[in-house]
């Protein structure tokens, strides 16, 4: 068994319950009661990416590797991009905080679980780079010297 293998399952696992909860959220917490679900769901196309990152990862690390880099990236952008959303609404967090018992199922819990969640995330990329690295850099080398190969039978 590889050294990352349960880590990575945990990885993939954790962004399946990610998304499905994103999108359970989003079509709770919409702005206007009367608004259609779909256009706010559709704001989370992009986050589909990040289960299908973690899948190849854990599928083949080697072969995928050069996918860690931008799940790292891409993770650590979602979690910005949370504390900056938090900073905007600080004002509604507080008083959704305040007001209501069960804080977990609240703005302010939903908010709490994605921030340790991506910032758990990208750490775990960043162990997940470092055990990949030999197979990247021997993956850049093969590359280049198939495409040495392929320039001098060219010539």
């Amino acid at each position: 068994m590889e050294t990352y293998w349960p880590l990575r399952v945990g990885l993939f696992i954790f962004e399946c319950v990610r998304l499905f909860f994103l999108l359970g959220s989003f079509a709770v917490l919409r702005p206007d009661e009367g608004a259609a679900v779909f256009p706010w769901i559709s704001c989370l196309a992009a986050n589909a990416l990040f289960p299908l990152m973690a899948l190849f990862l854990l599928l083949d690390s080697s072969r995928y590797c050069g996918y860690g880099p931008l799940y790292t990236a891409g993770k650590a952008v979602s979690f910005f991009a949370v504390l900056v959303w938090c900073i905007f609404f600080r004002q509604r967090i507080l008083s959704a905080a305040v007001f209501e018992q069960i804080l977990l199922f609240t703005l302010p819990g939903i908010l709490g679980i994605l921030i340790m969640g991506d910032l758990c995330s990208v750490t775990a990329g960043l162990f997940i780079i470092r055990k990949t690295r030999p197979a990247r850099i021997l993956s850049t080398q093969a590359a280049q010297s198939a495409a040495t190969t392929v320039q001098q039978g060219g010539e």
